[in-house]
């Protein structure tokens, strides 16, 4: 099997009491970006920790040393960037990361009515799950402003989430996963160049 590495060698865990997903990783230079989901009152890099989330789960970049595996105090002053939103029982999540220019564009879905990053916020769902593509300084994890404040696709009437997202000649190119009621609650794919 492989070699079992300990925690500080390159290699990191994400604690707390309930769930937490790494979903999404892209490495710039010296630095590995994790983007995912927890939920609760005490995520943390390397154990548990004092990040809450507000509702349901939320969204996290992490920005960490690719060499030791430690968050930098560099990226959002515990090297952790979040996604909230207060809505109890829907999901506010980042599950896909690419990097241009020192911008990170990070995809996933909101549920809630006041998402924000860092803390509650105006963003907002038309109905359902929305994607959302959100802009992050790579190296400080603050927000980012694009044309309309954000890349937002709405679906009402149905849930989408930005699967994957790619950079092909200078531009994000984000894969969309729709299903709605219109469709039967069958799936279907979108790709949008952003």
């Amino acid at each position: 099997g492989i070699a079992r590495q300990p925690v500080g060698a390159g290699n990191q865990t994400f604690g707390g009491a309930l769930t937490q997903k790494a979903l999404g990783i892209v490495v710039v230079s010296s630095t590995l970006y994790v983007c995912g989901v927890f939920e609760g009152g005490n995520f943390g890099i390397g154990g548990t920790g004092s990040i809450s989330s507000l509702g349901g789960m939320d969204g996290f970049v992490a920005a960490l040393d690719v060499s030791s595996g430690s968050p930098l105090a560099t990226f959002s002053s515990d090297g952790v960037q979040t996604l909230n939103g207060s809505h109890p029982t829907q999901n506010d999540t980042l599950s896909s990361i690419v990097e241009s220019g020192g911008t990170l564009y990070v995809g996933g879905s909101i549920g809630s009515s006041d998402v924000g990053i860092g803390g509650a916020g105006t963003f907002s769902t038309s109905g359902g799950d929305d994607s959302v593509i959100i802009a992050l300084d790579a190296a400080t994890g603050a927000f980012v402003l694009v044309p309309g404040d954000r890349l937002r696709c709405g679906c009402s009437g149905g849930c989408c989430e930005s699967n994957f997202l790619a950079f092909s000649d200078h531009n994000v190119v984000s894969i969309d996963l729709l299903m709605s009621r219109s469709t039967g609650g069958r799936n279907r794919r979108r790709d949008r160049v952003l």
